[in-house]
Formats: structure tokens, C-alpha cells, sequence
């Protein structure tokens, strides 16, 4: 699965709220730090400031047991410097997106947050 809910209770003492507070956090953070990890990567991909990036979102999905995202940052840490440095970092937005997309649909973290477009905004074609 993208992540554990099953451990982020465990970790929270069953604490929903807390653990929902936990991951709004790493969404902002991660989405940061990806638009860093983006922004590295079009400069010539600098190994080591890539490496210590991935390791920084590995260690926070880690934290909010979202297994997938740190999975694929680990991958990247691992390729930094490397011809599939461009992939890696690709993977690794995409499995970002799908958590969060899953992590708001099931009420693990806001909308806002998660920066998804609320369904009723395009209704009679009108779009925010």
C-alpha cells in the first residue's frame, strides 16, 4: 500500500487527530522540498544537495509511515548523481501525489493540504 495507517495509530497511540496534524505536516514539508529537490535537478542535479534532500523526505514519510514515498526517496538518495536521477525524482512525485490524493480521500489530511481541487468547483463548468 501507499502508506500504513495501521503503524501511524500505533505511533500516535491511537491518537487520529495527532496523527492527521502529523501528516498535513509531511505534505507541506514534502511538497517543499520537492519543488527544492525539482529546482536541483534543472541546475545540473548537484549529487550531494539531491542526496541530502531524498534523505530528508525519506526520513519524514517514514515518520507518517508513508511506505511508498519513502520507498521511492530512498531510491532517489541511492541514484543522485546518476542517469536515472531524472526518473527516480519523477517516481518519487508521482507516488507523492498518489499518497496524498489517497490520504485526503480518505480524511488523513485536508484537501488544502493536499492541494486537491475540490469536485464542486467544476460544476456547470465553472472552475476556481
Amino acid at each position: 500500500g501507499l502508506f500504513d495507517a495501521q503503524a501511524l495509530l500505533a505511533k500516535t497511540d491511537n491518537d487520529r487527530g495527532f496523527a492527521q496534524e502529523l501528516v498535513n505536516l509531511f505534505v507541506r514539508s514534502a511538497r517543499e522540498t520537492l519543488a527544492q529537490l525539482t529546482l536541483a535537478m534543472q541546475s545540473g542535479g548537484d549529487a550531494e544537495t539531491i542526496r541530502k534532500l531524498a534523505h530528508g523526505i525519506k526520513g519524514a514519510a517514514a515518520t507518517s509511515c508513508a511506505t511508498a514515498v519513502a520507498a521511492c526517496a530512498a531510491n532517489l538518495e541511492r541514484v543522485a548523481g546518476g542517469a536515472q536521477a531524472m526518473a527516480a525524482l519523477n517516481s518519487l512525485d508521482a507516488t507523492f501525489a498518489l499518497t496524498t490524493a489517497e490520504w485526503a480521500r480518505l480524511g488523513w489530511c485536508t484537501l488544502e493540504a493536499a492541494d486537491v481541487p475540490l469536485r464542486s468547483s467544476h460544476i456547470d463548468g465553472m472552475v476556481s
